[in-house]
């Protein structure tokens, strides 16, 4: 029955968002030209040069006008650094993970799970130190509090508050959520996506609860950032 009300609510949220895009009168919202954003074009990549493939979200450092994600150069696995303005590839480091970036300090998280956490130097990528953690494949991105600087890292249902100043670990966190396998316990849920918010000092995250082939329940929950270091 809860996945019932699910389907319905679901349903509803996208009627409204239909009827959003209608006029009172019922039809359709027209947007004048001036109102629609225009891309910015770049120019026509030179003959040779390498091919990027972007896998991971995009990490903004307005500033010095740089993105930073995981991909591919050629085929090969890579930290890309792009140039904003137009996309060019500046530079491709071999540390590899998920990804988090603290523009204010130049610095560049890198959780590559097995490898534990490398912090880097966000303008030569250069490795300042490694935060051994427990084994862990493809673990969660890391945060960062873009107020004091703490990196928070994650293996199955624990939270690592991290001092990248000193790459010491201040305290590991462990959390209780339920997880639930085809209606049978099977200990803690673990951390399965993650956010923070840095004005509240607020950590989100996701949880997957409950699974049951085809059926995945998530549960998402918000810590207080200061109460986990």
């Amino acid at each position: 029955m809860k996945r019932l009300h699910g389907s319905l609510a679901l349903i509803v949220l996208l009627s409204l968002s239909a009827c959003s895009l209608l006029r009172p009168g019922g039809g359709p919202v027209v947007r004048s030209e001036s109102a629609v954003p225009l891309p910015t074009a770049t120019g026509v990549p030179p003959a040779g040069a390498p091919q990027i493939a972007i896998l991971s979200p995009l990490h903004v450092d307005s500033r010095a006008g740089h993105l930073y994600a995981t991909g591919q150069v050629n085929g090969q696995p890579k930290l890309l650094v792009l140039d904003a303005a137009d996309g060019r590839l500046l530079a491709a480091w071999d540390t590899l993970g998920q990804l988090a970036l603290d523009a204010a300090r130049n610095r560049l998280v890198v959780d590559g799970g097995r490898q534990g956490v490398s912090l880097l130097d966000a303008t030569t990528g250069e490795v300042a130190a490694v935060v051994a953690l427990p084994a862990q494949d493809g673990p969660p991105a890391p945060q960062i509090d873009a107020e004091t600087g703490l990196v928070y890292a994650f293996r199955q249902a624990t939270v690592y508050t991290i001092d990248p100043a000193t790459a010491a670990i201040l305290e590991a966190t462990p959390l209780t959520v339920a997880h639930t396998v085809c209606d049978e316990p099977a200990g803690d849920a673990p951390i399965y996506q993650t956010a923070y918010d840095p004005t509240a000092s607020r950590l989100y995250l996701s949880f997957i609860s409950y699974n049951c082939i085809p059926w995945v329940s998530m549960t998402l929950v918000a810590y207080d950032g200061q109460e986990l270091t």
